[in-house]
């Protein structure tokens, strides 16, 4: 019985060890990221969306709402039925931060049921381009009727999200 004990003081005091190794192998190999900001941060990080206008439609292509937007995503609800339509909007996005930064990634989300009759188009600001401090980039989006698509579609209007994803310019 004593002999048993003794084992299970063994294993006990191994696992809380090896927790003990953890804990301090994560604490010394967890960094924050560290950057040059000033004590007073407030407005070190400030990209996004500052204007959207619609540039032009083909065919019966039609705008069902106005596009809106905040800093982070600008959404808008189109219109595309035929063959050749297209409808294209500019959004116009700027750093009024301090830091200069980098686009990472764009993303754009169907907001409603998904469908292959209408596909988008980007231009201008693409993944990889540097937005330096109060510089303005357009991003232009174009929502176009599939010329490939056979299928017989009921609804042909989408609503989608626009995400930018930006980090910070290394030096």
């Amino acid at each position: 019985m004593k002999n048993e004990w003794n084992k299970w003081k063994i294993v006990v005091f191994s696992v809380v060890a090896v927790a003990f190794m953890l804990s301090v192998s994560y604490l010394t190999f967890a960094q924050p990221l560290a950057y040059d900001a000033p004590k007073d941060s407030r407005g070190i990080w400030d990209i996004g969306f500052v204007d959207a206008e619609e540039v032009y439609t083909v065919g019966g292509a039609k705008e069902l709402s106005g596009v809106s937007f905040t800093k982070t995503y600008a959404t808008f609800d189109v219109y595309i039925g035929e063959k050749g339509d297209q409808l294209a909007y500019d959004f116009t996005i700027k750093n009024s931060g301090k830091l200069d930064a980098i686009l990472e990634s764009i993303y754009i989300v169907p907001m409603n049921k998904y469908n292959d009759a209408i596909f988008f188009n980007i231009s201008g600001l693409t993944a990889g381009s540097t937005l330096k401090v109060g510089e303005s980039k357009k991003l232009r989006v174009v929502a176009r009727y599939n010329p490939y698509y056979n299928g017989n579609v009921k609804v042909q209007k989408k609503n989608v999200k626009i995400i930018l994803n930006y980090v910070q310019k290394r030096k």
